[in-house]
């Protein structure tokens, strides 16, 4: 069983970990080399991908400061302006990316869909024990 500061740290790490694979991956060059599975693929990635860094902020946040909902709040609107700023870098930075407001929808969509589940549990994370 983690002890508080332990859950403190460790959801720390996720959270930096997996907040710079994500500007890694959406920043370094496009490959053209394997064609999607399936239309609409790259949507599902986001979704899943914000959603995971939702999860981590929105405990980050619980674990930090002893909240519910508020937590899972600004957990939402903290990853949707990080993809928002991910898409303006790709679109300023970048010349084998291009900025898309689908990506940011689904990025949206993801990151919703954690952070409502989450706030509705019955104690959405806060239990230490």
């Amino acid at each position: 069983m983690l002890t508080p500061g332990s859950r403190r740290k460790l959801y720390t790490v996720l959270l930096a970990v997996w907040g710079v694979a994500i500007l890694v991956l959406t920043l370094m060059p496009a490959s053209k080399a394997e064609p999607l599975p399936f239309p609409g693929w790259d949507k599902i990635e986001h979704a899943v991908a914000f959603g995971a860094l939702a999860w981590f902020a929105g405990r980050f946040l619980v674990v930090y400061g002893k909240c519910v909902r508020r937590c899972w709040l600004w957990a939402f609107c903290a990853t949707v302006t990080y993809g928002a700023l991910i898409e303006v870098a790709q679109a300023t930075l970048t010349t084998t990316r291009t900025a898309e407001l689908g990506d940011l929808a689904a990025d949206a969509v993801g990151a919703g869909l954690v952070c409502l589940l989450a706030s509705r549990t019955g104690d959405a994370g806060n239990r230490e024990g």
